[in-house]
């Protein structure tokens, strides 16, 4: 980039008034004006040129330019678009055009300081009541965008490096999960449902809901007894999507237990019924959660059937994200161990999986779920004179119904309240 500098003299009525600097930069042979400062005399005007076209040269100052955050932040989205997961484009591209633009679009990025990046943050607060997690992705974003600006030397310094969350954002949602009396008469009653295979691969092995519904049977490795997490379904646009998963570590292998295996298999069953009973009106998807004529669940509409569901029993509200929660606290209290515990929650940072355990113990590897154990352990307690008992595992469809209050063995999980 080529860059002229020269001095004008100011005039007023015949006589001198001031000294322009004006820088100029030449692209194709052409000189275009950008920016320029006065000064009363020429010796200080003469120093500015001098000064300015050394920090120009050795990189410590930007040129004086007129580009807007709005124009930087497209730019950025763009050079993300192939980059990244269009779930997560579309995520960054709403906040960029709901908020970022909105508030600052309009002013030039050689305006921006840090200061006012702060009352940014502080508005996401006051405005809009985000949580800490949700104003974390906006200063994600606001750091990408001041540094592609750093980037293409339009300023020299980022200013979004190092904001902080502000103190009075709130907290991440309080996890609410049943207690071990609750959880087991809930199970007891979602068998008529067909929500009852969902509920248990969230519950038992821990599945985020799109990953619930990316799940096919080539997924399922009954010899082996293990389910591969490999996709996940998802909504971009309003349009359903199948996709790669939330990160590189959400690919993972999880071992079956009794009871998910007892599902799947009637699950297998039901789906092979349908496809006799349509015929060529059945669509044959290979996923495993699918309606009675073969097409795969939205996960929207999963997480409104869950809801429905719990009204229609009178059970306290839980999101389906609830029954994951519920898988990390049964298998930490039950000694898995925290590294464990984050492959199988498919975290990508130990951060993310400490977030979920508030107390951190050593415990012995553990290569599969607790859930099915802790849970038919209790139903034994409840139930000793079930007709299906053995090894500890308690028979999905027989067993009596018959509950107690009990203690769940974890400080962590609670009854839910209506309140």
């Amino acid at each position: 980039m080529k860059v002229q500098i020269s001095i004008q003299k100011r005039r007023y009525k015949g006589k001198i008034t001031g000294y322009t600097v004006v820088p100029c930069q030449i692209v194709n042979g052409v000189r275009k004006r950008i920016g320029c400062k006065t000064f009363k005399t020429e010796a200080e005007a003469k120093a500015y040129k001098k000064a300015l076209a050394l920090s120009i040269e050795s990189g410590r100052q930007a040129l004086p330019n007129t580009i807007t955050v709005k124009e930087v932040a497209e730019i950025w989205l763009e050079s993300k678009n192939t980059d990244i997961k269009e779930t997560t484009y579309e995520s960054y591209r709403t906040k960029v055009y709901k908020y970022i633009i909105p508030m600052m679009g309009d002013k030039r990025v050689q305006d921006i300081r840090k200061s006012f990046l702060k009352k940014y943050l502080s508005s996401l607060v006051s405005k809009h009541g985000f949580s800490r997690s949700s104003i974390g992705h906006h200063r994600t974003i606001l750091q990408g965008i001041f540094e592609e600006a750093v980037d293409n030397d339009i300023i020299t310094v980022n200013p979004a490096v190092g904001l902080k969350i502000p103190k009075q954002a709130k907290k991440p949602r309080s996890m609410e999960l049943y207690s071990i009396d609750l959880l087991l008469e809930f199970l007891e009653k979602i068998k008529p449902f067909k929500m009852a295979t969902m509920i248990i691969l969230c519950l038992y092995h821990g599945l985020r809901r799109g990953e619930a519904c990316g799940l096919r049977w080539s997924d399922i490795d009954w010899g082996k007894g293990i389910i591969y997490v490999r996709n996940q379904r998802t909504t971009v646009k309003g349009k359903l999507v199948e996709g790669p998963l939330k990160t590189a570590n959400s690919e993972r292998k999880l071992y079956l237990t009794d009871r998910s295996t007892a599902i799947l298999r009637a699950e297998l069953e039901r789906q092979e019924r349908n496809k006799k009973l349509l015929g060529s009106a059945y669509h044959d998807t290979g996923y495993v959660l699918v309606n009675d004529n073969g097409l795969p669940y939205n996960p929207n509409s999963r997480s409104n059937e869950m809801a429905k569901i719990l009204k229609k029993l009178d059970f306290p509200p839980l999101v389906l994200h609830g029954l994951r929660d519920t898988f990390a606290r049964i298998n930490y209290d039950s000694g898995m161990n925290i590294l464990e515990l984050m492959r199988a929650m498919g975290h990508s940072e130990m951060r993310t999986t400490y977030s979920y355990i508030e107390k951190l113990k050593e415990a012995n590897y553990v290569s599969s779920s607790n859930v099915d154990k802790v849970i038919s352990e209790a139903a034994s307690a409840v139930n000793k004179e079930s007709e299906h008992i053995s090894s500890g595992t308690i028979d999905y469809t027989y067993r009596k119904s018959k509950f107690i209050v009990m203690d769940f063995p974890s400080k962590f999980v609670r009854r839910a309240s209506n309140n």
